[in-house]
């Protein structure tokens, strides 16, 4: 297992609320085999579009690429292309992909910075095995805000490493696994609070509102948010 570390500075803006996301989208494509980017792909919980861009900014092409994703606010914002099919579904919806398995032959599953939302992480791996033979996750854990959850006194609502890992193996054979750790640094923090309320990446999303996270922030002590990403590169022992 490795475990790298990385930075990276705010410098007092947090204009870019989502530069984790893509940071961690641009990793996850780097350990992508070019073999498996063909035919059809599926990204499970595409957001606007991280992992297609990062894709086609790679020289990548495909004769097909599904976004899936539960928010049409977020379809909206995926880059269209003749090549893309956008699906609205939720992922822990066993029936969604279901469809998504009868409806395409999908060959490489990816999914950056989303699957940490759901509420059955054993079943979601198994559906996922059955759509595709190939798999990359980008996946963040409970060592995401961890000082901000310390400092609350509240646990993390998302899984930790050791849940995720097992999960992930009950359904596929790992062959890459890495444990990335990104500091963000601010310079205010008035800043992490901004930054925390426009990611989208709520790390204490159903623990900590709003009000209270700005008051857990007023006695911070220090200047950034720690954020903790399993990436995976596995294949699907359903399929395989």
């Amino acid at each position: 297992m490795k475990i790298a570390r990385e930075f990276s500075r705010f410098a007092g803006s947090y204009a870019k609320h989502n530069s984790v996301q893509r940071s961690i989208a641009a990793k996850l494509v780097s350990m992508i085999d070019r073999s498996d980017i063909r035919a059809t792909i599926a990204d499970i919980g595409c957001g606007r579009g991280e992992i297609y861009d990062r894709l086609v900014e790679r020289g990548c092409s495909f004769d097909r690429f599904i976004a899936f994703d539960l928010s049409d606010k977020m379809l909206r914002l995926h880059p269209d292309n003749e090549a893309v099919v956008k699906i609205c579904g939720d992922f822990d919806d066993s029936s969604a992909l279901l469809a998504l398995s009868q409806d395409y032959e999908v060959t490489t599953i990816i999914s950056s910075s989303a699957l940490q939302w759901s509420s059955k992480p054993f079943t979601l791996m198994e559906n996922l095995s059955l759509i595709a033979a190939r798999a990359y996750f980008a996946i963040f854990t409970s060592g995401t805000f961890s000082t901000l959850h310390e400092s609350a006194g509240v646990s993390s609502p998302i899984h930790d490493i050791s849940t995720m890992t097992e999960a992930v193996e009950s359904s596929f054979r790992l062959e890459k696994m890495e444990i990335s750790r990104f500091e963000l640094e601010f310079e205010k923090r008035e800043d992490i609070f901004r930054y925390i309320k426009k990611s989208g990446v709520s790390g204490a999303r159903g623990e900590l509102g709003y009000r209270e996270i700005k008051r857990v922030i007023q006695s911070y002590p220090v200047n950034y948010l720690e954020f903790e990403v399993l990436f995976c590169k596995a294949s699907s022992k359903k399929l395989s």
